[in-house]
């Protein structure tokens, strides 16, 4: 037996013209809110900061060699490559020459590269066979950049460098046993290392006791710090200032709330050390999607953002705050990161995505 739908032809033909009416006024409805979500997607838009950045795609783990050449890591490998922006060369650093067996490492995190170019600092990651199972330990490798990486040094959670290029100071706990023991935690500490003697430690060297991330060492030989530690986001970041030799700087300290529902998340100091720049971020959701979206919400929610990022700088005692710009990121992507300045201080680099962006960095 074959079923059978209604017979239209028996509707009366008033009651069939309402119904249509009915579905066109519908679809017209449906038209407008469309229009008007998208309408509202570009009213409440703000410039971001890659709208007009220089974009340099898949380079997301890198450090400024010199003002147009970058060194990068190579991703999924314990390779690093140089990469001239000028003329677009890339130059693989192939030999890899450490103490530690370099087929059990699992990632290289570029921390900085000396001035004068010659030498870099990297975060090593490692996998070690102990107790028959697998632990993920984390040291610095010194790399010299005329080849190869050539030690592989104690952990440390920060490690910058000094101006002559050839020595740098390390974040640690003054006693180093405590890398291993976080039940008994010590005070913080600075150890100074060289490159003609990567394994000959000098120090401790006492420092403030909320000090949890090192930014650089000035020209004068001031080490700027803070309290802000990695990937943790913070409502406010301390500013902490003392000299090592042959400066004799007293300690400064200066603190820095952010505006309501906006938070610290990284800052890196200029290459000159008179300005550092902040990254900071939110959850955010633009005011006039926010009032569409409690009458249309079918229709604007692909339009919600879920974090807001925004870069500004301020001199390094933490006055003359100036704006750099915003970022917003959706789901997509793994937001803002890798905030450097590039060493003619003239500009800022990010990653974001997938991709590093650099933008101008203000008038001085």
């Amino acid at each position: 037996m074959r079923a059978e739908g209604p017979d239209n032809s028996s509707v009366p033909e008033p009651r069939r013209r309402s119904g249509q009416k009915s579905r066109r006024f519908a679809a017209g409805c449906g038209c407008v809110a469309a229009a008007l979500g998208v309408l509202a997607w570009f009213l409440s838009r703000e410039p971001q900061l890659t709208d007009h950045a220089a974009r340099v795609t898949n380079v997301t783990n890198y450090a400024w060699i010199d003002d147009h050449q970058l060194l990068w890591a190579i991703p999924a490998s314990s390779h690093l490559s140089r990469i001239n922006l000028l003329t677009h060369e890339q130059r693989r650093i192939e030999s890899i020459d450490a103490l530690a067996d370099a087929k059990t490492w699992n990632g290289v995190d570029i921390r900085a590269v000396a001035p004068g170019g010659n030498h870099a600092l990297a975060s090593i990651a490692r996998l070690e066979d102990e107790w028959r199972s697998l632990l993920r330990t984390r040291n610095h490798g010194l790399i010299d950049l005329a080849g190869r990486l050539t030690r592989e040094l104690d952990a440390g959670e920060s490690a910058v460098w000094l101006p002559d290029g050839r020595r740098w100071l390390s974040l640690g706990p003054i006693n180093p046993d405590d890398y291993w023991d976080s039940s008994n935690p010590s005070l913080p500490a600075l150890w100074l290392r060289s490159a003609d003697a990567p394994h000959r430690k000098v120090g401790p060297i006492a420092a403030p006791k909320s000090v949890k991330a090192l930014l650089g060492v000035t020209p004068d030989y001031r080490v700027v710090m803070t309290d802000l530690p990695p990937g943790i986001d913070e409502p406010s970041v301390t500013i902490l200032q003392q000299g090592v030799f042959p400066s004799n700087a007293p300690e400064q300290k200066a603190t820095l709330p952010a505006p309501a529902g906006w938070f610290y998340r990284d800052a890196a100091l200029s290459p000159d050390g008179n300005r550092i720049a902040w990254l900071q971020t939110s959850a955010h959701m633009p005011p006039l999607i926010a009032f569409l979206r409690g009458f249309l919400p079918a229709m604007v929610k692909n339009f919600t953002v879920t974090r807001r990022y925004r870069i500004l700088t301020s001199l390094v005692d933490g006055t003359d705050i100036r704006e750099i710009g915003f970022q917003n990121a959706d789901k997509a992507n793994s937001g803002v990161s890798h905030l450097k300045w590039n060493p003619d201080g003239k500009r800022l680099s990010f990653v974001f995505g997938d991709s590093l962006y650099i933008v101008p960095a203000g008038s001085k």
